[in-house]
Formats: C-alpha cells, sequence, structure tokens
C-alpha cells in the first residue's frame, strides 16, 4: 500500500497529480535512466540514486536526490506505451515510492489506488498468501479523467510554474489555482512536442466510490474497523500504521471511500493473533481444543497427585482437598499447554500437512475437472483422506495461525505446480472438514479469515467460489 505523499509535479510529468505545484525539473536526464541514477550517487556519499529496469516491458524506474536540496529527491517512473511520471517527494520516502513503483502500478492517485495503464485498482491491503501479492480489487465502474478533459477550464496567463529553488514549502498545500498551472503545463508541453498527446495524459480517477456523497469520516471508518475513533486517531498519527491514507482531507478532516475501509477491515481479521482469537473464543463444549487438552491434562496430574499413595502424604497438610489439588494440577497443565510447540514439531507438522493436502488435490485433480471439457469446474470437489482432514482439523483447533500458514501455502502450491485454481482447492478443504471437531459457525469465521481472498490476482488462476 503506497502511502508517500508527493509534494510537487515535476513540469515533464505526463500524469501531473491533481493540486500539486509544477517544478521545474529540467536539469533531470529524464531520457537515461542510468544518468539519473548518477545524478544522485555523489562522491562524498551523502545523496543517493537508483535505477531498475523492467526489461520484460522495456519499462523503468529511478530516484534520485536532489543535489541542490539535499531533503528533497525525484522519482521517476517510465513506460514506452503509457509515457513518465515525474514527481517531487521527500529524500526520506524515495526507496519506499521506488519499492512501490517497482510492481505493476504505474501512478497513484487519491490515497494509493492505482493504475497499471488499463485498469484501476483500489490500494493493496489484504495480504493473498498463497501467491505472496495484495489481492487485486478493481474500482468498480472507473472512469479515467485525461489532461485534455482539464485543460480548457484554466487560464495559462494566471498559471505558474516554480522554479527549483523557489520552491520553499513542500507543506504548503494544494496549489489554489491548479486548473491554471494545468493550462500552464499543458502550453509548455506543446511547445516541446511531447508524448503522449493530452488525452493520454492521466490525471486523476473518476468512481462512485470516490463521489463526496459516499465517503466516510472517521467515526464511520472506526465502526466499519471494529475500533474506537481515539485508537483510529492515534492510528492516524502514527506514521508506521497500516491505516490507509484518505482519499479526501477537507478543511482538516479526513474522508475515505468504504470500501477502502472494507479492506483494512478485513486485513485485520486476516491477522494471525486474530485467527488464534476466533479458535479461542469458540463456545461449544462439544468442540475441543486446547481448553479440551488442558482438561485432560488436568485430571491426570490431579488423579496422579490425589489417588497415589506414593504422593498423598506429601500433599495432605497442604492441600487436604481434591479442590485444593485441582487448582495445583491445573497450573501445572498451563505450563504443560504452554509449551506445546516445544514438545511438538509444530512447524515440521504443519509443513507436513501443507504437503498432504497438496498431494490429494494433485492425486484427485481430475475429479475437479469436467469429463468431457476437462475444465475445472465451479462446484466439482472432493473430500479428502480421513487421516489428513482430521489432523488438518487438530492442527487448526490447536495452532491456528500455522494451520493457516499450510492451507494457504497449499492452495498456491497446487495453482502454481498445476494449476489448480485457487477456489477450487479452497472448495475441497472446505468440504473435507465436515470432520471437524469446532463449531460449525466457528470453521467459517476461520475459513473466512484464512482462504484466500476475493480479488484478481496476478500469478494464479481463479475460478469462481
Amino acid at each position: 500500500m503506497n502511502k508517500t505523499i508527493p509534494l510537487a509535479n515535476g513540469l515533464r510529468t505526463d500524469h501531473p497529480v491533481p493540486d500539486l505545484p509544477f517544478v521545474d525539473d529540467s536539469h533531470l536526464p529524464l531520457e537515461d535512466p542510468t544518468s539519473l541514477q548518477a545524478l544522485g550517487r555523489t562522491a562524498d556519499a551523502t545523496t543517493w540514486g537508483r535505477a531498475d529496469l523492467q526489461r520484460a516491458t522495456g519499462a523503468w524506474l529511478a530516484f534520485t536526490t536532489e543535489p541542490t536540496r539535499p531533503h528533497l529527491a525525484w522519482a521517476v517512473r517510465h513506460h514506452p506505451n503509457h509515457g513518465t511520471t515525474v514527481l517531487l517527494i521527500r529524500e526520506q520516502d524515495a526507496s519506499s515510492m521506488h519499492t512501490q513503483w517497482a510492481d505493476e502500478a504505474l501512478l497513484f492517485r487519491a490515497g494509493g489506488y492505482w493504475w497499471d495503464g488499463a485498469t484501476w485498482y483500489r490500494p493493496g491491503q489484504v495480504w493473498d498468501s498463497t501467491c505472496g501479492s495484495y489481492a487485486r480489487r478493481p474500482v468498480a465502474s472507473a472512469t479515467t479523467v485525461y489532461a485534455a478533459d482539464l485543460v480548457a477550464d484554466g487560464d495559462l496567463a494566471q498559471g505558474r510554474i516554480h522554479p527549483l529553488d523557489a520552491f520553499e514549502d513542500p507543506d504548503a498545500g494544494a496549489s489554489p489555482n491548479w486548473l491554471d498551472d494545468l493550462a500552464l503545463w499543458a502550453d509548455v508541453r506543446s511547445q516541446r512536442d511531447a508524448k503522449p498527446h493530452l488525452s493520454g495524459c492521466v490525471v486523476r480517477l473518476a468512481a462512485p466510490e470516490l463521489t463526496d456523497n459516499q465517503l466516510i469520516a472517521e467515526h464511520e471508518f472506526a465502526q466499519i474497523g471494529g475500533i474506537d475513533v481515539s485508537d483510529l486517531d492515534a492510528h492516524l498519527a502514527d506514521t508506521t500504521s497500516d491505516v490507509p491514507l484518505p482519499q479526501a482531507t477537507l478543511a482538516g478532516h479526513h474522508w475515505w471511500s468504504q470500501p477502502v475501509v472494507g479492506d483494512w477491515a478485513e486485513r485485520r481479521r486476516r491477522n494471525p493473533d486474530s485467527l488464534v482469537q476466533v479458535i479461542a473464543e469458540q463456545t461449544s463444549p462439544s468442540a475441543p481444543g486446547p481448553a479440551e487438552q488442558h482438561n485432560r491434562l488436568r485430571v491426570l496430574f490431579a488423579s496422579r497427585l490425589w489417588q497415589s499413595h506414593l504422593h498423598r502424604g506429601t500433599w495432605s497438610a497442604d492441600y487436604p482437598s481434591i479442590e485444593a489439588v485441582d487448582e495445583v494440577a491445573a497450573g501445572l497443565a498451563a505450563d504443560a499447554m504452554a509449551d506445546l510447540a516445544g514438545t511438538l514439531p509444530v512447524q515440521d507438522l504443519a509443513a507436513t500437512v501443507q504437503s498432504a493436502i497438496v498431494n490429494e488435490l494433485v492425486t484427485h485433480e481430475r475429479l475437479l475437472r469436467d469429463a468431457e471439457t476437462g475444465q475445472f469446474t465451479e462446484v466439482s470437489s472432493f473430500d479428502m483422506a480421513p487421516a489428513v482432514s482430521r489432523i488438518l482439523d487438530w492442527l487448526i483447533r490447536h495452532q491456528p495461525a500455522a494451520a493457516a500458514k499450510a492451507i494457504s501455502q497449499a492452495i498456491g502450491e497446487a495453482a502454481r505446480g498445476r494449476g489448480i485454481p485457487d477456489a477450487c482447492s479452497a472448495r475441497v478443504i472446505s468440504q473435507s472438514l465436515h470432520v471437524s471437531k469446532l463449531d460449525r459457525q466457528v470453521l467459517r469465521d476461520y475459513l473466512e479469515r484464512v482462504l484466500p481472498p476475493a480479488g484478481i490476482r496476478q500469478e494464479l488462476g481463479s475460478c469462481p467460489a
């Protein structure tokens, strides 16, 4: 999720960020990423630059410290078909911006919404561990707004381009007459016959979820996210927090799109700590798990201490009743349970479960395909071997985070190795857990947090769930 807030547009950018001023970038060698990198690599090593080529597409990205203003940096993203973005940013943000651009995103708008040259996506927040990337969630009914749609509304005579040495206040906020600035930018651009045409210069996106009447304020964010407003304020004040950037800030008040907040709430639900909590909070007395194991050990220890003639004399003075001995036994059982990971090789067990699931999926792959077409279907499934299902259920009940990792990696391995769609694998796993000793609703809640999130995925195929 990109959280870098740019300060200004470079004058030669092809995709100006709305409301940001334009700053002269004529000293930058934008045609050569290697030279751009070298600009920041000075002999005293107090500044830095970096360039990376994406050979498959001919695209490249680079950043460089501004030598004359070392607290600032330039970030540049070039694509042979979609042009070049040039941004002036804070120097401490250069590396993170570079990392964000290393993926498919060509530009960011509206608090992290991103564009890959064809489709707009919401900010990446929900991690899909089956393929090692964030779930891609396209923006519904998105429309790209280009410079050609806006320049006629500005007066280039009133526009302003800032010399770099005169750009003194990076926190000044939005340019007051930005459409005038845009008109002047377009005029300067036409004088050097720049490509792409204004009809290919992206300014922003428009979508129903980003209209004013659909954005939500902090109290609604907190309600959807399941946190207190005071906690949200603390998150917003923390620059390392995972709270998404607001889509708009008006008069000091932040506003978010509801889908972005919904994604953040889902991210929290999928946190490993929440998986443990889901299992720990299950209330069905017929659903064994750590509590049942603790009770079994407690009874065993109490019986040993109370009934054994060898130990009874030792306990009779200080612990004259079975209730008193039972309390001691409960403490011993808790200590034994706390050391479960040391007693059992949990990670090795999880890896074995992962391999077993993959083996089941690959061995019975034909059962997931249509007999006539050979294509994966939306409904076909099968039960894994009972022993595999039972040990997976045990792992879920006793080590929910380790089980989640085993499930996710098994789905990813089956997809990469045999092209089995993730939704098909998820269906098999879910169906096979009918043997689970967990409460049905608890299991359903757990699997909703573990199975691959909805969204378009870059590396793996998908069939409808």
